[in-house]
């Protein structure tokens, strides 16, 4: 009798935790509304990087035949050679 006293104790006090433990996860930390402001302010910055972003040409010089470059960037870092 006294086990199944034991075995019943640990059993609630099991169910106690985790029924406090998920009752608290469910409740965000901040309302809604600001976590929709938060979305629509980092989707603006998104958009205003993108614009900025990418490859240009700054200038162009007329009867040039090619370029050449002096330094390239590897696409893999190779320190054996």
């Amino acid at each position: 009798m006294k086990r199944l006293n034991r075995f019943t104790q640990i059993g609630l006090t099991a169910l106690l935790v985790f029924t406090a433990a998920c009752s608290t996860a469910a409740s965000p930390g901040e309302p809604k509304e600001a976590g929709q402001s938060r979305l629509q302010i980092a989707e603006a910055m998104f958009q205003e990087r993108c614009k900025k972003s990418g490859e240009f040409i700054k200038r162009t010089v007329d009867n040039v035949e090619g370029i050449y470059l002096l330094k390239l960037r590897p696409n893999e870092i190779n320190r054996g050679n």
